[in-house]
Formats: C-alpha cells, sequence, structure tokens
C-alpha cells in the first residue's frame, strides 16, 4: 500500500529510483534522493528537494526527453549510463550531504 511504501522509504539513508511517483514521496518525507533520468525532462519533473541529486548520461542522446513510456529506439538514454558512474555519483552526493550537516 502507499502508506507501507512510505514508511519504507522514510527508513532509507538514501532513496535510488528512475522518475517515479514514490520519487516524489521520499523528497516529501526529506529521504536524499538519487533519481535518474533518460526519457523524461528532470526540469519539469524531478524531485523538488534540497536533498535530491538527479543523474542522467553526460551526453543525453539526440532523442532525449522524449517523454515516451516506450521507447521506440534503442534506450540509449538509461543504458547509457554505467552502473558504476551511478554508484560514484551516490556516494559523491551523499559524502556531499555529510559535509552541510
Amino acid at each position: 500500500s502507499l502508506r507501507q511504501v512510505m514508511a519504507l522509504i522514510q527508513q532509507m539513508d538514501v532513496f535510488i529510483t528512475n522518475d517515479t511517483g514514490s520519487m516524489h514521496v521520499a523528497a516529501a518525507l526529506d529521504v536524499p534522493v538519487v533519481a535518474v533520468f533518460g526519457s523524461t525532462n528532470s526540469l519539469s519533473t524531478g524531485p523538488f528537494s534540497s536533498k535530491s541529486q538527479v543523474v542522467r548520461t553526460a551526453v543525453p542522446p539526440d532523442c532525449a526527453p522524449c517523454l515516451k513510456r516506450e521507447c521506440p529506439r534503442d534506450f540509449s538514454c538509461m543504458l547509457s549510463l554505467p552502473p558504476q558512474a551511478l554508484y560514484k555519483k551516490t556516494v559523491e552526493f551523499l559524502c556531499s550531504l555529510s559535509d552541510v550537516s
């Protein structure tokens, strides 16, 4: 249920997600959010929180943001982001948060 999801998110040290409703729940609960964006526009649908970090490929493909639910091409906007880069960005983000407090 939504209530259970909110309770779980509230216990997290960081919430790593794509562009979803639960991303906004985590931001509203003041849980640090690392949001992976590909086909959607982080400026219009990104997390609204000072404890959030948007991660995307260094060079977005020419089709992004397309705002489509299913990729008509090759999903390169998401697949070209290596897990190691996401991990590195997450660690850097969490370290920057601990420097502030």
